[in-house]
């Protein structure tokens, strides 16, 4: 983790943000986020992933997936199993044919604040499915369902009352569908933020390709009051003395 410095060139248009060099890596991922004090109650969306970053596959013939999925979410450290996953153009998507085997086939949030609102917030999720499968999500010791009323595309949103400083988000089907796969194509994680209160927003994850030690953040068209917030992650490809890959 590189120790980040002060920004450069701040204005209401954005900033140069800086980092100190991390030993063999390749490139950096910067997460940005924005926060200021709300003056009415207000529906902050926390978490928004369109995988608009995916560009292969079509709904007749997904494309396997094995890469990252830090490569293709807004924020960073989303997880899955890495087993019988597909993806088509803006949609990822999870595959159950080997559930039945014992595998446990997931995606899962990174850790969240959501101890805002007394722990109450929504998850949305636009999904393209078989009519009747039931897809579940868990926060903590909570599992809600939705039961899909179609087949194809369709939109459903679940409350939820026991978020904390760290939930995570686990989204996991069940079904006999004839395609047994369940995309997503977008998935919001909405919470109301009261007057007076801190909002905190996520802006999205940006990944260099280079070891340069700087990104410039342009267009942020920033309000008084505004704080932008950034943190950097290295990435590298090599070997280290041991012959790991990191």
């Amino acid at each position: 983790q590189p120790k980040v410095l002060e920004a450069e060139n701040v204005s209401t248009d954005g900033f140069t943000a800086r980092w100190e060099p991390t030993f063999r890596a390749m490139g950096y991922v910067i997460g940005l986020s924005k926060e200021y004090v709300a003056k009415e109650d207000v529906v902050v969306t926390l978490v928004h992933e369109d995988f608009e970053k995916i560009t292969n596959g079509t709904i007749e013939w997904p494309s396997p997936f094995y890469d990252e999925l830090d490569d293709i979410t807004n924020i960073s450290g989303w997880k899955y199993n890495y087993f019988n996953v597909n993806v088509v153009k803006g949609m990822f998507g999870l595959n159950n044919a080997y559930k039945k085997y014992g595998e446990e086939i997931y995606l899962e949030s990174p850790a969240l604040d959501l101890s805002g609102d007394s722990g109450k917030f929504t998850v949305q999720l636009d999904v393209y499915g078989d009519k009747d499968d039931v897809v579940s999500v868990t926060s903590g010791d909570k599992t809600l369902t939705h039961t899909l009323a179609e087949q194809g595309a369709q939109s459903f949103s679940l409350e939820f009352d026991n978020g904390t400083a760290s939930s995570t988000i686990r989204i996991e089907f069940d079904g006999e569908g004839s395609s047994q796969l369940l995309f997503f194509d977008d998935i919001y994680i909405q919470q109301t933020v009261h007057a007076g209160d801190i909002v905190k927003e996520n802006v999205g994850t940006y990944r260099t390709e280079t070891p340069e030690t700087s990104y410039v953040f342009s267009g942020m068209n920033a309000s008084e009051g505004d704080v932008f917030v950034y943190t950097v992650t290295a990435w590298s490809y090599s070997l280290d003395e041991d012959g790991v890959l990191g």
